[in-house]
């Protein structure tokens, strides 16, 4: 059995923030880590409908907004409290990016805020699949993602601006 790998990519934005980041998390032995799958190739394709829509509900969530039809976590549901989702839609059909939340840089900037995607999914259902949630959690408090995340934002140097 091999041993799995992971990465935190930064995913890049025009915002600049000291209060939360967003990253997706790769791992070539996990076939359900797949965000990166999506983002990347949103990120090449610059004036693309789907591009704008989900870029412009990652910048409103970076400045601070609140909407729970483009993004949300499960604060009412203890074992998932810091699991998240972005959400949007491409031909009627439901696409989500799960995630975590976490707090990378206790030291430098306790209120930063990073949302790590794991995984796409496409959906039709009303309720989230459990496992989805379960899956994001199981790797927010995995050791190994913990220092990828670590490695991509470091806790050293205090006054740093992210940008996204």
């Amino acid at each position: 059995m091999a041993v799995e790998t992971y990465t935190v990519v930064r995913i890049p934005s025009p915002r600049e923030s000291k209060h939360r980041g967003l990253a997706y998390l790769t791992c070539d032995q996990d076939e359900d880590i797949d965000a990166g799958s999506i983002i990347v190739p949103l990120s090449t394709v610059p004036d693309r409908n789907e591009r704008r829509q989900l870029w412009s509900r990652f910048d409103f969530w970076i400045d601070g907004g609140h909407n729970d039809q483009y993004f949300h976590g499960w604060p009412s549901e203890p074992q998932y409290k810091n699991c998240f989702v972005f959400k949007w839609k491409r031909l009627r059909q439901r696409h989500r990016l799960y995630g975590f939340l976490c707090h990378p840089t206790p030291q430098r900037n306790k209120r930063f805020q990073l949302c790590v995607l794991v995984s796409h999914r496409t959906k039709n259902e009303l309720h989230t699949d459990p496992i989805e949630k379960g899956r994001a959690e199981a790797l927010r408090v995995n050791q190994a993602v913990t220092a990828a995340i670590s490695v991509a934002f470091p806790d050293t140097q205090k006054g740093n601006i992210w940008l996204n």
